[in-house]
């Protein structure tokens, strides 16, 4: 799949860091509203801000695939310190969450440091995915309004496109296993049929010698009891 397709749902994502998403104490907010401290803004800005350095990536991405990977990478060291965060307040599945999405995530990362530039994108979407979980859960216990739907609808077609993805790698690695299988199979198939060639031409050519030798042993039968009646 082309890394062009993933820009327009991380487009929208970044987009919806401006939309209403949710109501909190009577008022309608977007992301963008709960930016009042550093902390908050570590939890909120950092998925957007990566969402919208990947769809610029997606364009080009042989030659902007440093740019998404150093974004991506920054967007997945905050996870730990939002885990820490979470745990210090006792909000034991929010920081499991971001802890278990940080663990994904790095190691998912770290594959996409050692993929190739035009498949880089692929891995960092698939890196993304797991990485914005955690914000994901959060805006679909809460939707209220478009924008937290948007996200939602934006978070789907990414998964969706790392689900292709895989079902296409997987349907090209099969064909080569049939490629070497078949060949062996007509080779076996082959060989069958010579040996049983060969063993029908070695039963016919002992049941000639059979016949040889039986008619001279009926013809020398016959001239031994020729003599003795001639005596």
């Amino acid at each position: 799949m082309s890394p062009r397709r993933s820009s327009f749902p991380f487009a929208l994502i970044a987009l919806t860091f401006f939309l209403p998403m949710t109501k909190a104490c009577d008022q309608v907010v977007s992301p963008a509203t709960y930016i009042t401290s550093w902390a908050t803004a570590l939890w909120v800005a950092p998925p957007f801000a990566t969402a919208a350095i990947l769809a610029f990536s997606a364009l080009r991405a042989e030659a902007r695939a440093k740019a998404a990977f150093v974004a991506t990478a920054a967007f997945v060291a905050t996870l730990p310190v939002m885990a820490a965060l979470f745990l210090r307040e006792s909000a034991w599945i929010e920081g499991g969450l971001n802890a278990s999405a940080a663990l994904g995530a790095s190691l998912l990362l770290f594959r996409a440091k050692r993929t190739p530039a035009p498949d880089k994108l692929s891995a960092l979407r698939d890196t993304f995915i797991v990485a914005v979980f955690p914000l994901m859960t959060v805006i679909a216990s809460t939707a209220r309004y478009f924008g937290a739907y948007l996200f939602l609808g934006a978070y789907g077609m990414l998964v969706g496109q790392s689900v292709f993805a895989l079902l296409q790698r997987r349907l090209r690695r099969a064909p080569s296993n049939t490629i070497v299988v078949e060949p062996a199979r007509v080779r076996v198939a082959d060989d069958v049929r010579v040996e049983a060639i060969t063993s029908q031409a070695r039963v016919e050519a002992e049941l000639a010698e059979f016949d040889e030798a039986l008619d001279a042993y009926v013809k020398a039968r016959s001239r031994i009891a020729e003599r003795s009646g001639a005596i």
